[in-house]
């Protein structure tokens, strides 16, 4: 038998890839046709599997929920555009307010079908998946400039890698950021109350109805030991994070209740941290962002906030890893 496999199966109508390693015990679901989202990622335990990703029924049942479900990918950008507009190489760039008629939130491809590349079983189970503007032209319509995303999911052992190629296809300069909005969560563990977080951040952004200002604090007194791990508890999150401790370009963060653990490991493409619990409490956002939260405002008056400006042909790269136990 091999040890891995990658399977193409339906889930009321939906395409799901399974990608498995059968020496490791793990296994992990992508939503090809919700913006390539990967909404499972369970290890065989010792009681039986443990589900390390928070989904929600209705997820695939209905394809609702895709942004509280999985890892959803924001792209061209993470988070919110203040009130969907920016001015670009001297153009009003307007994008579609989906936060209520007030700000564009999330970026534009995680309610789309992907394509789906590639598939291999050599060295991992493996699957690639792409969104464009060409073969999708209408994302023109919310966003005036081409452009085309690669992600790629490789399982292998208790690690779960993705990685992110942002290309610009086009003849002009291309802005973006990408981000994820994972959702995870512990075998065990009903709610993150009983949960510990540790982040590697040393200030955070401050926000004005959760819009950065440009400016970075330091840390509030309830967010010291982040570093080295606090107990959830009853505490709510909705912060942008940023200052992030690296260590030869690499960093993690964690959860942990009793023998489980999930560690999400980031390179220094990552520029922010956001940490949110959803008003359910059945999981804990931890979002890997390349760029803050309305960051093509903030360059507008010189605030580098990690926005990318991609050359015609140019594209970045970025990744994280989860890694379970």
């Amino acid at each position: 038998m091999a040890r891995f496999s990658v399977k193409i199966a339906k889930s009321d109508g939906r395409s799901i890839i399974e990608l498995a390693d059968a020496e490791a015990g793990t296994a992990a679901k992508i939503a090809c046709d919700l913006g390539f989202n990967c909404c499972s990622f369970v290890k065989k335990l010792p009681d039986g599997p443990g589900e390390y990703i928070y989904s929600s029924p209705e997820f695939l049942a209905a394809g609702r929920g895709v942004f509280g479900s999985g890892i959803p990918i924001l792209f061209p950008f993470p988070n919110r555009i203040k009130g969907g507009l920016f001015t670009f190489a001297g153009k009003e760039i307007a994008v579609p307010k989906n936060e209520g008629g007030r700000n564009a939130i999330h970026g534009l491809v995680a309610e789309k079908p992907w394509q789906l590349l590639a598939t291999d079983t050599s060295a991992a189970a493996l699957a690639t998946g792409r969104i464009d503007t060409a073969a999708q032209p209408e994302l023109l319509a919310a966003w005036p400039l081409p452009f085309a995303l690669e992600v790629t999911y490789r399982l292998a052992g208790d690690t779960l890698a993705m990685e992110a190629v942002m290309k610009n296809p086009g003849p002009g300069v291309l802005p973006c950021g990408f981000g994820t909005h994972g959702y995870f969560t512990l075998p065990g563990q009903e709610t993150v109350e009983r949960i510990s977080l540790a982040a590697p951040v040393g200030k955070r952004w401050k926000l004005d109805n959760l819009i950065p200002t440009g400016e970075l604090e330091p840390l509030p007194p309830e967010d010291a030991d982040l570093p080295k791990g606090v107990a959830i508890g009853k505490r709510s999150f909705d912060t942008v994070y940023g200052a992030i401790a690296f260590e030869a370009g690499r960093a993690a963060c964690s959860l942990a209740a009793g023998a489980r653990r999930l560690t999400l490991g980031i390179d220094a493409t990552t520029r922010v941290l956001v940490i949110y619990t959803p008003p359910h409490r059945r999981s804990i956002a931890i979002e890997p962002y390349t760029c803050v939260t309305d960051a093509f405002n903030l360059a507008a008056r010189g605030v580098d906030g990690g926005a990318y400006f991609l050359a015609p042909g140019a594209e970045a790269r970025t990744m994280m890893t989860l890694t379970v136990a």
